[in-house]
């Protein structure tokens, strides 16, 4: 196996590809970008060409256009200038959003891959509106553990679990302390800013008086937006981004506490060991990753009220703290974590080997 291919359609997906890269490069195996148009500015990677190719030349990853796969139809026959044989890597199907129009846009349904192996990651919750659509289009579509798709009825003999490549090398509290200037003495806490889509879902001022009083509390509080957010909230540190490696990852190593607004987040903290209140502020959210709902590990409020100095103190205090125990339980109860990016390029290597009898050593 020479090469392996990504479908790569936003600049998010750095996160989970780039530990595969370096995984693949490890082996000797050259990684090739595919890259198509996104209709969403922030995360569409030709856009942010500066970035994406400042990635390529550090890791080495050869880029190019979706166009040069393209297949198309001419009077009822279809024409493929190229393609692809061996291992394709793709986010949720290639799908991203949940329309119609993203659905239709997905690479995975314009490039001949009938000779390849095509193995489907997932970046956050988003598979909820994918799945159905890809599911019978993938091999393999992997999955953090088979709660995270048990849960909802999506049950395959092509689902895997080997966990998420967002959670490898993942610095530690050190190396964020030193990455952000951050103080080692301080209290370090981290707000997820609420997504834009639910700017009339609550009131700005509860958020701004929030921060207020966690102030008052003692933390030195940290506002993670992501470029696609317009941000309400200033923080002591404000950081906006959502690329390689996962920041709001890295941030929590240093942080006690995690305060988001109907996020999927939850397991980001259990994986860091930090307790977390979720405000929910979006009344049609289906209930996402109750099974790491833990009371003595995270709180859950109903909409987002205004929030006193006694009433947040008595939530924080009824979460167990930072890096007890019971956090690494849970995680190992429920998430199939570390080492993914290894344990993917295994799966590749045998696929490979067995699909093309290359006599290539299969690593165990």
């Amino acid at each position: 196996m020479e090469q392996v291919y990504f479908l790569f359609s936003s600049i998010t997906f750095l996160q989970l590809y780039i530990p595969l890269v370096i995984e693949h490069a490890r082996r000797g195996h050259k990684s090739v970008f595919i890259i198509r148009k996104n209709q969403k500015p922030y995360a569409c990677p030709i856009i942010h060409d500066t970035l994406l190719n400042a990635y390529a030349k550090t890791y080495n990853i050869n880029l190019k256009p979706f166009s040069k796969y393209l297949c198309t139809c001419k009077k009822k026959r279809i024409f493929c200038k190229h393609s692809l044989s061996g291992i394709v890597y793709m986010v949720d199907g290639d799908i991203y959003g949940p329309s119609q129009s993203n659905v239709q846009e997905s690479m995975l349904f314009h490039i001949d891959m009938s000779n390849a192996t095509t193995i489907s990651l997932t970046e956050n919750m988003n598979y909820m509106w994918t799945y159905s659509h890809c599911i019978e289009h993938v091999d393999y579509y992997n999955f953090i553990s088979s709660h995270y798709v048990d849960t909802y009825g999506f049950i395959s003999t092509k689902n895997i679990y080997l966990g998420s490549t967002k959670y490898d090398n993942i610095p530690g509290a050190t190396a964020t302390y030193k990455k952000y200037g951050l103080s080692e003495t301080d209290k370090h806490m981290l707000i997820l800013h609420p997504k834009h889509k639910y700017a009339d879902n609550y009131n700005h001022q509860h958020l701004h008086e929030l921060c207020r009083v966690l102030k008052s509390l003692g933390y030195y509080v940290i506002v993670k937006s992501r470029p696609k957010s317009n941000t309400f909230l200033t923080g002591d540190k404000n950081v906006s981004s959502d690329i390689y490696p996962n920041e709001t990852l890295e941030l929590l190593q240093a942080c006690k506490l995690c305060i988001f607004f109907s996020s999927s987040a939850i397991d980001e903290c259990i994986f860091t060991g930090t307790p977390s209140i979720n405000f929910d502020i979006d009344p049609k959210a289906v209930q996402r990753l109750t099974f790491l709902k833990i009371p003595s590990l995270h709180t859950a409020v109903n909409g987002f009220p205004k929030v006193t100095r006694k009433q947040l103190k008595s939530m924080i205090g009824a979460m167990l703290p930072k890096h007890d125990p019971r956090y690494s339980q849970a995680a190992n109860k429920y998430m199939s974590l570390g080492d993914t990016a290894p344990r993917l390029a295994d799966l590749s290597e045998t696929i490979f080997n067995l699909k093309y009898g290359t006599k290539t050593q299969i690593i165990s």
